[in-house]
């Protein structure tokens, strides 16, 4: 936890966007896998979901500090962050008891095991950690079992510094990291040395999201090596037909087949090993409010099947490319 810890620190001091890269490719070049996997698992915008609730910690802290809510408040307010106003509150000094575990193990024998405790075996376990743990090692724990792990360099200056680690192009290590997979030893080791031996067949190719050109337009090179298409305002997604499977995703998640049911039947009939590229939604959708999309498509939405069904196989999608490229 010592070392992720400094690493956050040292990712959230610059913005020098060479010196985020160079923090995280001395980072994995020189963690154990074990912990250099559920790095990579935050830092390319995984989460655990919330183990605690917010108000366990709130009372934690108020007890521990012996100061009123309305003080927490304005504590809370001026720092902005509820996982930094409380690493804050509860420094402990230099009363603390350090105990360096590593990151790998802090996570699979102490946070994940949180989601089965009751409320006041919660508030002991946190207790005991709060006072392991100094203010910065503090704030990166509570963020992680809040479900609210943020930091600041995106999931592609991670996967930059990886391939740098690895010897191989940003695109190839992106493809390597997209999908799901276990935050394991055995999957980061897997990733440095290549592509896994047991591809996953729901895995996608990297999202390419349109972005700003940042040199001269020349330095693309001749205009007749390349395509144009217009920049559609929706949400790109993509369908892998594989091993007599289909997997819809979004950039953020791989989207359940109930809600997508009638959308992902019609794409049973593709030829395998195949990736189709779409889009949902667009200012021009007359059914449904593109913030409905975004929930969608994130994951988020919790609405009843038939709701989903209605949103996600009507105008949703408008333009549907077979891409015929072999895997």
């Amino acid at each position: 936890m010592k070392s992720f810890a400094a690493l956050y620190d040292a990712l959230d001091r610059t913005t020098s966007t060479n010196k985020k890269v160079a923090a995280l490719a001395a980072y994995f070049a020189a963690t154990p896998p074990a912990d250099a996997a559920w790095a990579l698992f935050f830092l390319t915008g995984r989460k655990i979901k919330r183990l605690i609730p917010s108000r366990v910690l709130w009372e934690l802290t108020r007890d521990l500090t012996g100061w009123p809510e309305w003080l927490l408040e304005h504590c809370y307010a001026a720092v902005g962050d509820f996982a930094e106003a409380m690493a804050l509150l509860n420094d402990h000094g230099d009363a603390v008891v350090p105990v360096d575990l590593p990151l790998s193990r802090w996570i699979t024998e102490r946070v994940i095991p949180l989601k089965d405790m009751d409320a006041g075996q919660q508030r002991e376990a946190m207790r005991a950690y709060w006072t392991e743990l100094d203010v910065s090692q503090t704030f990166v724990l509570n963020r992680i079992i809040t479900g609210e792990f943020r930091v600041g360099a995106s999931a592609t200056l991670a996967i930059r510094a990886l391939a740098q680690v690895a010897g191989v192009p940003p695109a190839t290590m992106a493809h390597r990291v997209m999908g799901d997979w276990p935050p394991t030893e055995a999957f980061f080791s897997e990733v440095l040395a290549g592509a896994p031996a047991e591809a996953v067949p729901s895995r996608p190719y990297p999202f390419f999201l349109a972005s700003p050109l940042e040199s001269p337009v020349e330095s693309l090179g001749p205009r007749e090596e390349w395509l144009a298409e217009w920049k559609w305002d929706g949400i790109r997604a993509q369908i892998v037909r594989r091993q007599g499977a289909v997997f819809l995703w979004s950039p953020w998640a791989l989207l359940g087949p109930v809600a997508f049911v009638g959308y992902i039947s019609r794409f049973q009939i593709a030829p395998e090993e195949r990736v189709l590229a779409s889009m949902f939604g667009s200012e021009y959708s007359t059914f449904n409010p593109f913030g409905k999309v975004c929930e969608i498509c994130g994951g988020r939405y919790s609405g009843p099947p038939s709701m989903n069904a209605d949103v996600t196989n009507n105008d949703l999608v408008f333009t549907t490319l077979l891409l015929r490229m072999q895997l």
